[in-house]
């Protein structure tokens, strides 16, 4: 369905992506491809690639590439729970959430100090 090559994946990273980020990566070339031409201009620090033919989980950084994947489910789920229902993007005839980095942050919050 979705086009998923390098030029889309490089359009997503400058929408959503911090500068300066530390970015986990696995070893797909539309990724790899897009996050080294984005890197001097967004000042990205590129982690050790995570190869998933040698192991699950890197033994060395502890990184995982689909760990932010697994954040994102998370925290849909504890939304969910706690206001109903979540969008990504609003509709157009839906009012834009003000909240929602506020949301974000409780969130965080709670998960660190372990609530």
């Amino acid at each position: 369905g979705k086009p998923r090559g390098w030029k889309e994946l490089k359009k997503v990273i400058k929408q959503h992506v911090k500068k300066k980020s530390e970015i986990a990566k696995d070893g797909w070339k539309p990724s790899t491809k897009a996050v080294t031409e984005l890197q001097n201009e967004l000042g990205l620090k590129l982690l050790p690639e995570v190869v998933h033919q040698k192991w699950f989980r890197d033994p060395t950084t502890g990184l995982h590439s689909n760990d932010a994947e697994s954040e994102i489910s998370k925290l849909k789920g504890w939304m969910r729970k706690r206001y109903g229902s979540i969008r990504g993007r609003a509709a157009p005839e839906d009012e834009v959430d003000h909240n929602l980095a506020s949301k974000v942050d409780k969130y965080i919050f709670l998960n660190l100090i372990g609530i």
